[in-house]
């Protein structure tokens, strides 16, 4: 009679050599697509505060350059605050119509707050829109005026009421980098 053959169950050794050899492979496969994915994800968020500048100074220059003379909205500022008369889309009217918009720097809490007010009976008393600029600091708004006395062009940290500059500078720091932005003002006069 023939001895029976019986098969243990279990892995060989070569078996056990080329799981051994995969598991490595798959490890660094996925090491390295969680490690792409943490780098784009810190490349988006890293842009981030940068775009919300961009987007801040692109509303700064169309405020500006929407300014015009109105009476009972002049013109004013000074380095750390500005206000003038300026289109603003009301939700209202669901068109744009007169206001008066208000850039104001904070010191204490490093921000650039930005105010809109739709001209009416209760214009001064409740603002439309409200935008912040957070994390900044060092910052400072010039006018430029033609000074007829002097025969010369000159950037000055306040405004001659209710006399629209030619343009206006906004300079402040954000994370060490300094910043830099002037807008003319189309209807300003050269004569002051």
């Amino acid at each position: 009679m023939k001895p029976k053959l019986t098969y243990k169950e279990g892995f060989s050794f070569l078996e056990l050599i080329l799981v051994s050899s995969l598991i490595p492979i798959i490890s660094l496969a996925i090491y390295f697509t969680f490690s792409s994915g943490i780098k784009i994800y810190q490349k988006i968020n890293n842009n981030l505060p940068l775009e919300e500048i961009n987007i801040f100074l692109n509303n700064f220059y169309k405020d500006i350059k929407n300014t015009f003379y109105f009476k009972d909205i002049p013109f004013q500022g000074d380095r750390e605050k500005i206000e003038f008369a300026s289109l603003i889309y009301s939700s209202y009217f669901k068109a744009k119509t007169i206001g008066k918009v208000i850039y104001l720097y904070e010191h204490g809490r490093k921000r650039l707050i930005r105010k809109d007010f739709i001209y009416g009976q209760d214009y001064l008393e409740k603002a439309t829109n409200l935008k912040i600029l957070e994390n900044i600091s060092n910052l400072n708004f010039k006018y430029y005026y033609y000074l007829e006395e002097k025969n010369d062009y000159l950037w000055m940290d306040d405004t001659f009421y209710g006399k629209i500059p030619l343009a206006v500078r906004i300079e402040f720091i954000f994370n060490d980098k300094p910043f830099v932005y002037s807008v003319s003002i189309p209807i300003a006069q050269k004569e002051l």
